[in-house]
Order: structure tokens, then C-alpha cells, then sequence
């Protein structure tokens, strides 16, 4: 079908751009989420009406709504920035629903809305730990003094758990799949522990008030003379604030940068157009 050849090449080409831009500038300029919002529910209401079929415009309603919920839990919850959120629910009003371009034959036993969303978190959740790592590596020299110095609690109820985990599948007689998993649950228990250490070392930044950015997030609140400049409490820096802390004759403040998420975007629909349910695919393979 055209129009979905159309939407196909307009949702990859715009999370292209936006990768490019968060890689490059860590924000996502709004004109290009607004404008996939407008595009993806602008063709989607012509292709209805030309073709009397509420369905094909229905299902972009739903994929902005769910994938608005989605995005505002990752946002107001510090996990991602508006950006990210904002062009999420482009996506979903492109990809409410299947585009069929004759390429692929994914496997779509659930709504492709859905399996998107998961394969996209998924595609995070992976690629933030690589990103993380690499990071881990590059600034090594730093970040092992850190590990040293950390609570060791963490890692061992972590052990603890991976024991328990193991124990169990010994007295229930599947000692291999237990086992795998008390590694895994143990070998990610140490990825976050070396995460921990990179965030202070590779994310922390001392940054000048006229370059921060709106959404950037303060370590800490900006007091001064025992007033409370901007908290670091909000969802991130707005104009406004930085108006208030130039007034205030402050010069440098300590930000937490965050990790360019969009190519996770760009991973996670990928894998949803060629594999498409990771679920079934992980199943098929054990």
C-alpha cells in the first residue's frame, strides 16, 4: 500500500535526522517531533477519508495516546528527556498500526503498537548498558578508584539473590535454567554497580549558566546565601531558571548529562519491522 510505503519512509527518515541531532547536541529540535505528530496523523485522516476506513486513522489516535502515556512515565520519572519523549509520540502516531512495505515478515501476534513499545524499551535498556560500558572503558582510570570506594552491600544481595535463585532450581530439577539465570541476574547486578561509578565520572558535568540547555538536570540544588536559586528537584532547567541564576551572579553549576536514547528508537523499530514479537523469537530459539 502507498500510504504505508509513505509513513514507513517519513518515521525512519525523521528518527534518522533525530538521532543525528541527539548524538551531535544531546537535544531533538521540537519542529521534528510536531511535525511526525502532524505528518503521521495528517496522512493517516487523508488515507481515511479517501478510502472511508476509520480504522487507518483510529490507529494513530491510539499509538500517540499510548506511546504519550509511555513517554511521560520515562519523563517524569528522569529516565528520559521531553525531547525523547515528545518524538516517542510521533512514533506512535506513524506506527499506530502495522505498514505493510512488502520487505519484511515480521511476527505480529500482538498489536504492532505494542510490540514496538517493547522492543524499543528493550533496545534501550541494551543499548544503555553498551553505551555505558564503552563510556566505563574510555574513562577506566577514573572510574576504578570509584568502584573501589563504592558500598559493596549492593553487589553482595546481589549474590545472595543469584544464590537463592540457584538453590531453588537445584531442589525443582532444572539446575541448567537456574542456573543461567542466577548468572545473568549477578552479571547485571554488576553492570548497574559499574554504572554507578561511570555515572559520577563520565555523566557529571560542570557546565556555564548561558550554555545550559532547557531540561538539563542539576546534581544539586543552587543555593546562595542561604536561598535556594533552582531546585534540583524539577524536571530539568527551564529559561526561566536560567534567567534566575544569572541574576543571581551565578557563573557554573553541576549538571547530570544524560545518554543520546533517539538511536535506541531507530534500533527498537528495526527489530520491530523484520522480527517483530522478541518474545515469540527468544521462545522459538530455547
Amino acid at each position: 500500500m502507498i500510504t504505508d510505503i509513505i509513513l514507513v519512509s517519513i518515521g525512519f527518515a525523521w528518527i534518522i535526522a533525530a538521532s543525528i541531532f541527539d548524538i551531535k547536541t544531546r537535544e531533538i529540535p521540537d519542529w521534528i517531533s510536531f511535525s511526525l505528530i502532524a505528518i503521521g496523523l495528517g496522512i493517516r485522516a487523508i488515507h481515511s477519508l479517501y478510502y472511508w476506513d476509520h480504522h487507518y486513522i483510529l490507529y494513530g489516535v491510539i499509538g500517540l495516546a499510548v506511546f504519550f502515556v509511555i513517554g511521560n512515565l520515562m519523563y517524569y520519572t528522569k529516565q528520559w528527556g521531553g525531547g525523547d519523549s515528545k518524538l516517542l509520540m510521533g512514533l506512535g502516531a506513524v506506527f499506530g498500526s502495522y505498514l505493510d512495505v512488502g520487505l519484511f515478515n515480521p511476527n505480529l501476534d500482538l498489536p504492532f503498537i505494542v510490540i514496538l513499545a517493547f522492543n524499543i524499551l528493550v533496545a534501550g535498556a541494551v543499548y544503555g548498558i553498551i553505551y555505558g560500558l564503552v563510556l566505563g572503558i574510555i574513562h577506566r582510570k577514573k572510574v576504578l578508584p570509584l568502584l573501589k570506594k563504592q558500598n559493596k552491600w549492593f553487589l553482595i544481595i546481589g549474590f545472595l539473590f543469584s544464590l537463592i535463585i540457584f538453590i531453588v532450581g537445584t531442589f525443582m530439577n532444572e539446575l541448567i535454567l537456574f542456573l543461567v539465570t542466577a548468572l545473568v541476574f549477578f552479571l547485571l547486578v554488576l553492570i548497574l554497580f559499574f554504572i554507578k561509578a561511570i555515572d559520577k565520572v563520565a555523566l557529571i558535568k560542570t557546565v556555564k549558566v548561558e550554555s545550559l540547555r532547557e531540561g538539563d538536570w542539576l546534581l544539586k540544588d543552587i543555593v546562595k546565601n542561604g536561598k535556594t536559586i533552582c531546585s534540583c528537584k524539577g524536571l530539568g532547567i527551564t529559561m526561566k531558571d536560567v534567567e534566575k541564576l544569572k541574576k543571581a551572579g551565578i557563573k557554573e553549576v553541576v549538571i547530570k548529562d544524560g545518554l543520546p536514547f533517539v538511536p535506541s528508537f531507530l534500533i527498537g523499530m528495526i527489530i520491530s519491522f523484520v522480527f517483530g514479537n522478541l518474545i515469540v523469537l527468544r521462545s522459538s530459539l530455547f
